[in-house]
């Protein structure tokens, strides 16, 4: 678990299915940048979540997942998922927040914890952040939070083939303090 002043990042629980349905599987602008589908209707979200629980506990070895969760109103808000990349090197995939919480600094903190425990709990280096080239507040978050460009890389969609472009950023972790 990881703790912040307005948030709680741990492996989701079975009852979050509503939660993560309504603030972020069934929202098109939760999803404008990811690469996964929406869920058109409550049916199989229960399942879809047990599927996510399962990943997060048993990705493979130097993979991990988190739900994220607002301390105040305890609901699942959205979701992190980290993977080493080599040694040294951590990277995430894809930082979900929920569109009701979108603009309150939710991003900015859930980041900033994975940073610190990759660097904490995994002896991580340099940590990579990942952002589709037409996501402009993913791309402030990581200027924000001072990551360097380092490429593009084109990836196609497995929903349908088409290429996207993502930007790839890196932040060296030594001496990096969480604010």
């Amino acid at each position: 678990m990881i703790e912040t002043q307005d948030l709680i990042l741990d492996v989701g629980k079975p009852s979050d299915w509503k939660d993560m349905y309504d603030n972020v599987w069934s929202r098109p602008e939760c999803n404008r940048y990811m690469f996964w589908e929406l869920s058109p209707s409550e049916e199989g979200a229960e399942e879809r979540m047990l599927r996510t629980i399962s990943l997060q506990k048993g990705c493979a070895e130097g993979c991990e997942g988190f739900t994220i969760y607002e301390k105040k109103s305890g609901r699942a808000i959205g979701f992190y998922n980290i993977e080493e990349r080599g040694p040294g090197v951590w990277g995430g995939m894809g930082l979900c927040i929920g569109a009701d919480y979108f603009r309150r600094g939710y991003g900015t903190q859930a980041l900033e914890a994975v940073l610190s425990y990759c660097r904490d709990e995994h002896g991580a280096e340099s940590f990579i952040y990942t952002s589709r080239e037409d996501n402009e507040a993913s791309i402030g978050l990581a200027r924000k939070l001072g990551f360097e460009f380092l490429r593009k890389e084109e990836r196609a969609d497995w929903r349908n083939g088409e290429p996207r472009v993502l930007l790839l950023f890196e932040k060296k972790l030594g001496g990096w303090e969480r604010k």
